[in-house]
């Protein structure tokens, strides 16, 4: 028989996901309510959708700017593997047709190994000096490429504009949302007792309203037993690859749990890889939703600041 006491005791106390997870775990739970449409529970879910809007406000703005900023990462990337691609393609026909008039270095004057090295800092410049050197040798090398890098480097400058203009605009910074986030789940607390109630006969009913799966922490290595989120310190003035493995369709929860530096953070296809673009800024206690796709197959996290330990937190969503 379970004890007595067991019921009095609140089912949300330690509750360690971020804002995200309990942002989608109160929206599947109003949906739930709505969907339903049960008048006995009318003042529950409108003392819900209160307790949620003062935790969350309208969400859906943020939302469409965040994937736009992971699209335009996407296909900031894309381009620049396009006139990477592109430029190694077509470098064989310019050293025969141009190095010996020297008019090589026009394209070349680092070699390939420059756009080995190609980032957000130098991709355009580079992409430009291309495009202008294809259009003025287009006779001798029998072919006008200049068109070509000039629609790639349109793509990249528009993708690049795109992602600087959505950077500081996709952050979750909801004042006091330690006692907003007590008062939610209060209120879910209640909401469990009323319907329960409603259910009496058959409690198990109640389960039916709530998606406590959303609430869970995922494995992030699989050795891992998954029940914690992923924690990471970061020294000042270093960077650190993040020890976690995820899928390309997998969603991570990046939380900044440092009390003062902002961590800055960027994807890479080899462990300690340098930023091929502008490492996107985190300010501390603020958190972000970043789609794996738009990563590769390594996180990095920088902490610029020179005397404070930034620390993070990470979740496999």
């Amino acid at each position: 028989m379970k004890q007595f006491r067991g019921y009095a005791q609140k089912p949300f106390s330690h509750i360690k996901v971020g804002k995200q997870k309990i942002r989608k775990f109160g929206e599947t739970h109003i949906a739930t309510l709505e969907k339903e449409a049960n008048p006995a529970f009318d003042g529950i879910l409108a003392e819900t959708k209160t307790v949620y809007s003062d935790m969350f406000g309208n969400i859906v703005s943020r939302d469409e700017m965040e994937s736009n900023r992971q699209s335009a990462t996407i296909q900031l990337n894309l381009k620049a593997g396009e006139f990477q691609d592109k430029a190694i393609e077509i470098e064989p026909l310019i050293a025969f047709k141009l190095k010996k008039s020297g008019l090589y270095q026009e394209f070349y004057p680092h070699g390939t190994s420059e756009l080995h090295a190609l980032s957000q800092a130098n991709a355009a410049t580079v992409m430009l000096r291309f495009e202008k050197a294809a259009t003025k040798h287009a006779t001798a090398l029998g072919h006008d490429y200049g068109p070509e890098f000039n629609a790639i480097r349109l793509a990249y400058q528009a993708a690049v504009d795109l992602q600087k203009g959505l950077k500081g605009s996709v952050k979750i910074n909801i004042p006091d949302f330690a006692e907003k986030q007590a008062a939610f789940f209060d209120q879910i607390y209640k909401n469990i007792l009323v319907i329960s109630t409603f259910y009496y006969k058959t409690p198990e009913r109640m389960l039916a309203y709530f998606d406590e799966s959303i609430l869970e922490v995922r494995k992030h290595k699989a050795e891992d037993g998954g029940a914690e989120p992923y924690s990471l310190e970061i020294a000042p003035n270093t960077t650190e690859t993040a020890d976690i493995t995820f899928e390309a369709t997998d969603t991570l929860l990046l939380s900044n749990v440092s009390d003062e530096a902002s961590v800055f953070y960027y994807g890479g296809n080899t462990p300690n890889q340098a930023p091929t673009t502008d490492a996107i800024e985190l300010a501390a206690g603020e958190e972000v939703e970043i789609a794996a796709s738009s990563l590769g197959k390594y996180l990095m996290l920088q902490n610029r600041d020179t005397a404070k330990i930034a620390e993070v937190e990470i979740m496999l969503e």
